[in-house]
């Protein structure tokens, strides 16, 4: 976070941190640390006084400045207060952000909704509703830092780095006192968890302390999915076995806080991973008085998540049933499978050996066709908010492109009695016609060519080919219904309406597909869970003359 040095109060709040710093990491401090804390209250009284005053956009908007430093300076002496063992001190830092009434609930306005999931943004709100809406952020940044420190605590402690006697006072004061229940502790681990922002903070202290240890090389996982998610599951298992104010049977699955922070998406399996790892080693067993009921804890949290996971499962396929096809999601798919088919090889080698036509307004019937349907999840097709990512490779479309292909051209076909055979039949070919490229369908034909002596390894980049025979370009085009085909020089007529875009694609909801029929469907799946999708393609394709040959077994 930069700072603005020339604000006299930013450039105090950050001096403070410099200075808590450096009195921690001397033995005896310079000056005493307690003593720095009280001249720092100071400091924070005027800003908080300041944010409480601020009656127009100019004043809040300074006051804002100052509030992000004050959390931020008070971040960094946490943090540094739990590194260097001295839990007393953080006491001091908690009192200090202990009931800040300049942050409750009501102080300025009452916003029109639950003011801890309010939706509509800062500019959406008159100005004391606005100040309400920062005051609100402000009081889940301390709730935030809390857990953020005490978690760095125990991460600290399980690498070997923090003292028994602290995390024994972190566990029973700060984690006892401010977090009332495993509902209130959970609330503020799947807000950070599942929020659409990366909080630099946390993120920056495991990543810097990999970069003090690794000597400037360092990898590091997301907090809230590595350090934050190991303290969240240990401290569960800490408050149930210390019968701390609930237990797991009072905790319900319909009301988990994952739900009311997950929108479209859910990150579960992580967290029963982790209750499942901690059944063989809990990291923090020795805080327990007695270990006799890890397994069985970690099992009931394992099967309350479960139940989570199939509770939002099931909301979600019945809020995915409701939703309109998303045509932006259909033209995207169209995007990536044209651009798959124009990364082919085989289409490759056709443009840019004899060429493909584009001519919008060619005469319908002249046009060939074929299409191919799918069946893909409705949850792919619907605006989730989540960008959908095709992993689909489309094998089955680029087959039928190329069989298509090849059926409206004239190729001779001819046998082979074997793999030794083939380079022979090369030669005989390409000694008597004038050869474009070769494309072989099997990896045992790719490999007699490769230890061939007439082979030689190319980088052909606009045939996308790697290897030659007698100078020809060979392309492998495996899993086809040839051993290869032998591509000869000879002229034909090739046109599309679009080269770029060749292949449509159309989407229908599956409750408009009338031979998707529901009755005949299995228990808890519906036409609506899925979307019909047909590529289609279209080309006029004449040749005069011979093509090439195809070669089978």
């Amino acid at each position: 976070m930069s700072v603005d040095r020339s604000n006299p109060v930013e450039r105090t709040l950050y001096m403070f941190s410099r200075l808590y710093k450096r009195g921690l990491s001397h033995d005896p401090p310079a000056e005493s640390p307690q003593i720095l804390l009280e001249r720092f209250n100071n400091a924070q009284s005027q800003v908080l006084a300041e944010f409480n005053s601020a009656e127009n956009e100019e004043t809040l908007s300074r006051s804002e400045s100052l509030v992000d430093t004050l959390l931020h300076t008070h971040s960094e002496m946490w943090k540094a207060t739990v590194e260097h063992n001295k839990i007393a001190l953080l006491n001091s830092l908690r009192t200090l952000l202990n009931d800040v009434y300049q942050f409750e609930r009501g102080e300025y306005a009452v916003l029109p909704q639950d003011s801890d999931t309010i939706e509509e943004q800062p500019s959406e709100l008159d100005f004391h509703q606005k100040k309400q809406y920062y005051a609100n952020n402000y009081r889940k940044r301390i709730e935030e830092l809390k857990f953020a420190t005490y978690g760095w605590g125990i991460h600290l402690y399980t690498e070997g780095d923090l003292l028994d006697s602290s995390v024994r006072q972190i566990l029973e004061g700060p984690v006892t006192e401010d977090f009332g229940s495993i509902e209130e502790i959970s609330d503020v681990f799947f807000r950070v968890r599942e929020s659409d922002e990366i909080i630099d903070i946390w993120e920056n202290w495991n990543m810097n302390r990999q970069l003090d240890r690794n000597f400037g090389v360092a990898f590091s996982g997301m907090a809230p999915n590595t350090w934050m998610l190991k303290f969240y599951c240990s401290i569960l298992i800490w408050m149930v076995n210390e019968n701390y104010n609930t237990s797991i049977n009072s905790l319900s699955p319909e009301e988990s806080p994952v739900l009311r922070y997950s929108e479209r998406s859910i990150h579960i399996d992580p967290i029963i991973e982790r209750f499942e790892s901690y059944k063989e080693e809990y990291p923090l067993a020795e805080f327990l008085d007695s270990e006799d009921d890890i397994q069985h804890i970690c099992d009931d949290f394992i099967e309350h998540f479960e139940e989570v996971k199939t509770i939002f499962e099931s909301r979600e396929r019945e809020w995915t049933r409701t939703q309109p096809i998303d045509n932006t999601t259909t033209e995207r798919f169209a995007e990536k499978v044209n651009s798959k088919l124009n990364d082919d090889s085989f289409r490759r080698a056709i443009r840019e050996t004899t060429g493909i036509t584009e001519n919008p307004s060619v005469d319908e019937d002249q046009l060939d066709r074929f299409s191919v349907e799918g069946r893909f999840p409705r949850r792919v097709f619907v605006d989730s908010g989540i960008q959908t990512i095709f992993s689909n490779n489309f094998s089955r479309i680029l087959q039928q492109y190329r069989e298509f292909v090849i059926d409206n051209l004239t190729f001779e076909l001819n046998q082979v009695s074997s793999y030794n055979a083939i380079p022979e039949m090369f030669d005989d070919i390409i000694s008597s016609r004038d050869v474009e490229f070769i494309a072989t369908g099997e990896r045992e034909v790719s490999r007699v060519l490769r230890n061939n002596q007439n082979s030689n390894r190319v980088s052909n980049q606009d045939l996308n080919s790697y290897l030659e025979y007698s100078n020809v370009p060979i392309l492998n085009i495996l899993d086809s219904n040839f051993l290869a085909i032998i591509w000869f020089s000879e002229d034909y007529e090739y046109i599309e309406k679009s080269v770029h875009q060749p292949i449509s694609v159309t989407s229908t909801p599956g409750e408009n597909v009338p031979e998707w029929n529901e009755s005949e469907m299995p228990d808890n799946v519906s036409p609506r869970d899925w979307v019909k999708v047909t590529f289609s393609y279209e080309a006029a394709i004449e040749s005069t003359s011979q093509n090439g040959i195809i070669l089978q077994m």
